[in-house]
């Protein structure tokens, strides 16, 4: 009963009426001292007044009762309640095996560039309504065994098999994870995830594919330089809305990549010794939907290059969020011939090395973007003295700043 409680009334000590404490007392025994139907059921009904609490015991919990041991009537049914919005995003994570380890922030920007998600509130940003969206589904028990960091904050969670086989269930067909031969690939899959081997032989005719997720050792969006030419991927597929290419150790991107007109979320890096990465065509790229650009693993670089000039020949009107990771030598930021572009840019995330003393140019976008920019997280740059454009060391100390 006292988990039944914590879920069902919040962790508030209020005086609650002896008819809903009876009802919560049948419930828990309903449920068979079941910990996880218990958790699941408590948490559908905080909030709920003490007729749907009766419903519930009465009708909801009805097919429970042949069956202890199968709590999924429970599970389907705590779904079948939630907003149609975070039902996709639930639905999505079907693409990850079962018990595997996913980065909140990972999960929530794979939301964002499918566009699932939709403000709950009026006036609230799509990146806070897919942190209510998480937050919504861990405490309904859709997700478990969360990992937080030192400052209290998740940085991961799992799906267990029974939450797992809930969303193969819903998925209708969109949603594939392959560890065979996938030859038979249905044609109105839109989101895929694969074992290497299984894509050895795989012509990539489903040109619909939304999302490629790599579950073979470690995970990427899509990993498969060994499997297709980058360039050819993106020529067939174009409605790729997620593409990470920081594992597969790219020298230069093709102007075709411009053709992605539905990329919300691009990850870009390369190996210790590349010293830029360079734009391999003479036209320059166009992203016009892309809200999220990740640059990791880029030790010796120091920025794109375009004919052995250092320019910025990427055009990314849209870019909501930009995350540098690993880049000890980035000594600017290119992201556009005319910086000041950059007025939608609502995060900006640095963590380079502890060498770093400045970050040229940084002024000038925290000058373009000061409208939109709400959260600029500076971290491991310990001898950092000069944000240029004026702001100074005490501002960030090395530490998450906000803004």
């Amino acid at each position: 009963m006292e988990v039944f409680s914590k879920c069902s009334f919040g962790s508030e000590k209020l005086n609650h009426s002896e008819d809903s404490v009876k009802i919560g007392q049948e419930i828990v025994e309903r449920c068979a001292r079941n910990p996880l139907a218990i958790r699941v059921v408590g948490s559908f009904l905080f909030g709920q007044d003490e007729s749907k609490w009766q419903s519930f015991l009465d009708i909801g919990l009805a097919n429970f009762r042949e069956s202890h041991d199968n709590i999924t009537p429970i599970q389907l049914l705590s779904y079948h309640h939630l907003e149609s919005p975070i039902k996709c995003c639930f639905s999505y994570c079907a693409l990850f095996p079962k018990d595997f380890e996913i980065g909140k922030e990972i999960l929530i920007s794979l939301w964002m560039a499918q566009g699932y998600i939709m403000p709950l509130d009026k006036g609230q940003s799509i990146e806070d309504a897919g942190e209510e969206y998480f937050s919504i589904l861990l405490w309904r028990c859709f997700f478990q065994d969360v990992k937080k960091n030192e400052d209290g904050e998740i940085n991961s969670c799992k799906i267990h098999d029974l939450m797992h086989e809930i969303a193969q269930k819903v998925t209708q067909g969109e949603i594939s994870a392959k560890t065979v031969s996938i030859d038979d690939l249905d044609k109105k899959v839109r989101h895929l995830s694969f074992d290497r081997s299984s894509f050895a032989n795989y012509s990539f005719n489903n040109t619909h594919i939304r999302s490629f997720l790599n579950v073979n050792d470690n995970f990427q969006f899509v990993n498969m330089e060994q499997l297709l030419p980058v360039k050819a991927l993106v020529a067939i597929c174009k409605c790729l809305r997620a593409l990470d290419l920081s594992e597969l150790n790219i020298k230069s991107l093709s102007s075709s990549m411009g053709n992605l007109l539905h990329l919300r979320l691009q990850g870009l890096g390369a190996s210790a010794t590349h010293r830029q990465i360079a734009i391999s065509e003479e036209e320059p790229l166009y992203f016009p939907s892309l809200e999220q650009l990740w640059l990791k693993n880029l030790p010796k670089s120091k920025g794109w290059m375009k004919s052995g000039v250092e320019v910025g020949d990427v055009h990314l009107s849209q870019l909501k969020s930009l995350v540098i990771d690993i880049c000890p030598e980035l000594t600017w930021i290119p992201l556009s011939p005319i910086l000041e572009d950059l007025t939608c840019l609502f995060e900006l995330r640095i963590k380079c090395d502890k060498a770093v003393e400045s970050l040229a140019e940084l002024g000038v976008i925290l000058h373009s973007c000061s409208s939109s920019l709400r959260s600029l997280i500076i971290h491991d740059i310990h001898k950092l003295k000069t944000l240029y454009g004026g702001l100074e060391q005490s501002h960030c100390t090395g530490e998450a700043t906000d803004i």
